[in-house]
């Protein structure tokens, strides 16, 4: 079945890019042609000096398009008091937003995270809208339902990456990696609230791992603990289920499909 990859998950494969001064890589440049052979079929050395973007400029470039990284940029300057008034189309303007993510890094934030994700929205939303046939005006009616059973699925997803991980050997890490990988997924939460549902799902699970730490617990915690999972998943499916289901209300046939077919609706 045809996918479309999460919006959520477009920002993970980005942040590399964005990374600070302490060591993180950045794409490779792109490759220079080659030099014009002379008269007397030797190479011309290449011209010194630079041929391309500046160290900055290739060590924060997110391999996005330009028009999805000018929209980035944008909206970072927008909803960031700190650049309040800066022009992120100029070149010193770029300067200053670079500036402001490198001291962020420093002190583990990431606020690129949050304006990828709202861009890549934006964009997955616009996608929809167009398959649609929609005008904006219909489309801006249904939005909402749509944010909230993608926020849902989002939420959960980022709950989920500790289970994951588990798989992966995380819990063989050390506790500063243990610490990075639970501050990262605290930055893909976002400021938005937690719903409700999640926020029981995610704290069941936890009351269910100190559970299985401890050696003392005894049956009746070890079932009470399963018992507290087990209602928070059926409780998240609940609301999952709501939302969809309001979210089918007011599309057609055909468009419902179309979610079905991109994993919005089950």
């Amino acid at each position: 079945m045809k996918k479309i990859l999460p919006f959520v998950l477009l920002p993970l494969l980005a942040l590399p890019a964005f990374a600070g001064d302490d060591g993180a890589s950045a794409p490779p440049a792109s490759p220079q042609p080659a030099a014009p052979a002379a008269k007397d079929g030797k190479a011309t050395p290449p011209a010194r000096g630079r041929t391309g973007p500046d160290d900055a400029d290739r060590k924060h470039r997110s391999g996005l398009s330009e028009e999805d990284e000018a929209a980035f940029y944008k909206k970072l300057t927008e909803e960031t008091p700190e650049l309040k008034g800066v022009n992120a189309e100029t070149p010193e303007g770029k300067k200053q937003v670079r500036a402001y993510l490198d001291k962020k890094h420093k002190t583990g934030e990431m606020p690129e995270v949050s304006a990828m994700m709202k861009v890549m929205r934006a964009k997955s939303h616009a996608k929809i809208r167009k398959i649609f046939g929609m005008p904006q005006e219909e489309f801006a009616a249904i939005e909402p339902m749509l944010g909230r059973v993608e926020q849902l699925q989002a939420q959960k997803l980022f709950v989920d990456i500790p289970m994951t991980m588990k798989g992966l050997g995380v819990d063989d890490m050390n506790p500063g990696s243990k610490e990075g990988v639970e501050g990262f997924i605290k930055v893909l939460l976002g400021s938005a609230p937690v719903d409700p549902a999640i926020q029981e799902y995610q704290d069941a699970g936890k009351a269910l791992k100190t559970i299985l730490e401890d050696a003392q617990a005894n049956a009746a915690e070890q079932a009470d603990a399963i018992a507290r999972v087990r209602k928070a998943r059926t409780a998240y499916r609940a609301s999952l289920e709501k939302a969809q289901l309001e979210l089918r209300g007011v599309l057609t046939p055909r468009q419902e499909a179309l979610l079905v077919d991109y994993g919005i609706l089950d």
